[in-house]
């Protein structure tokens, strides 16, 4: 159940044997939500899920504005128990000890773990594989992986409709994540998801 002070996130990301990878996450606040899936390059499962939370912040932070965004609660839902567990857990712990392991190795995708911390909120996160938003989100991210980079390309930046019947509010807005991912640009990324933000309600 949703209230003024709190914002909804699910979120999800995989590679697939073809070496396609995509991430994905829905957005729903008291007053908007926002579907975004972004097209990726070949990564690990983990740092595809990764990437589908950076998502969802971003876009919540778009929705509700940079002001006010940091004393909101974000209710993140997931299934990835590793990315879970590293949220809620693991991060103040790495960031404590230079983002090395255990053995005193450096942390895989430290990058974007980093990135996470920029978004100083307050997560509530949750695991549950079976939750009608995960499975929208994986399903989107399988349907873009088996359209491929040629024929993402001339609809990135754009709403896409799984179904004819969908209507534009329940589409979903396709991101080239490529490059935004590679260079963690925070600003680039608030930038797309205000277009997506703009185009949602145009």
């Amino acid at each position: 159940m949703l209230n003024q002070n709190n914002i909804d996130i699910a979120s999800d990301g995989g590679r697939r044997d073809s070496g396609r990878a995509a991430a994905a996450a829905i957005v729903t606040s008291p007053t908007s939500k926002l579907k975004i899936v972004a097209l990726l390059e070949d990564l690990n499962p983990e740092r595809a899920e990764l990437c589908g939370l950076l998502l969802g912040l971003a876009t919540f932070e778009t929705i509700i504005g940079p002001a006010k965004y940091k004393n909101l609660r974000v209710n993140w839902t997931t299934d990835s128990q590793t990315v879970l567990e590293g949220v809620s857990t693991n991060l103040s712990i790495w960031k404590d000890k230079a983002w090395v392991n255990s053995k005193g190795e450096p942390l895989a995708n430290r990058d974007l773990w980093k990135f996470v911390l920029q978004y100083e909120v307050n997560i509530s996160s949750k695991y549950q594989r079976d939750s009608v938003q995960i499975k929208k989100c994986h399903q989107a991210c399988d349907w873009i992986i088996s359209l491929g980079p040629e024929r993402c390309k001339d609809r990135f930046n754009s709403f896409l409709k799984t179904n004819n019947h969908q209507q534009k509010s329940d589409s979903w807005y396709l991101i080239d994540g490529r490059n935004i991912f590679n260079n963690l640009n925070k600003n680039d990324l608030s930038k797309i998801i205000n277009q997506a933000f703009r185009d949602r309600h145009s």
